[in-house]
């Protein structure tokens, strides 16, 4: 799996300090991978509540924009009415 920086070369056997760097390099890894993943779905959580939140908003957005042409059209109404 691991092999000379060159690329010519397969390693089989290695040192004791290159054995304990190489496990060393391999836990960073992993431990970089997982924060990766964790962020990645952290993200994913935080987008899909984003999308909620501004789902909501836009539904109180129309509620009110609705509200106010029926006070218009009630104004209007009104209007008309005290012309007869």
């Amino acid at each position: 799996m691991y092999s000379h920086p060159m690329h010519t070369v397969k390693i089989t056997e290695v040192c004791k300090s290159c054995e304990i760097k190489r496990s060393n390099t391999d836990r960073t890894a992993e431990k970089l991978k997982q924060a990766l993943k964790d962020i990645r779905e952290s993200v994913a959580r935080m987008e899909k509540m984003q999308k909620v939140v501004e789902t909501a908003e836009t539904a109180e957005v129309e509620t009110a924009k609705k509200a106010e042409v029926d006070t218009d059209d009630d104004e209007d109404l009104a209007a008309l009415e005290s012309w007869d």
